[in-house]
């Protein structure tokens, strides 16, 4: 069976996918949750293909930060970046299904401060 929208618009598959593809970095719709325990982002990316997507995960000065770039089947290149605090960065998760990239990031665990009394000699 065919999709609805390429019958009612004699278009292929292809051409509709292009039609909806990534054109613009700075309009990446972008949804965050979180919780106690981890923080969970789903980045739109459609028209992109899993293997032309990249995450790496970058510190500098004991900031933390995640980056997701990647190319479309047009050759079209974005780049966008998450500021993490509190964050297990070593434990990130990731998926893509369906044209989202959803990235699951724990919280890291704060130690609890400690009590040593020091003995005054």
């Amino acid at each position: 069976m065919r999709h609805f929208l390429t019958d009612l618009f004699s278009i292929t598959t292809a051409e509709l996918e292009d039609f909806f593809e990534v054109r613009d970095q700075d309009k990446l719709k972008t949804e965050t949750k979180k919780d106690n325990t981890q923080t969970e982002i789903e980045l739109e990316l459609p028209g992109v293909k899993k293997e032309d997507i990249k995450i790496k995960k970058i510190n500098f000065n004991h900031y933390d930060s995640l980056i997701v770039s990647g190319k479309t089947r047009r050759g079209i290149e974005f780049t966008k970046t998450y500021y993490l605090s509190e964050s297990d960065v070593n434990n990130i998760k990731a998926e893509y299904k369906d044209g989202i990239l959803r990235m699951i990031i724990p919280k890291r665990q704060v130690p609890k401060p400690t009590e040593h009394e020091i003995k005054i000699e």
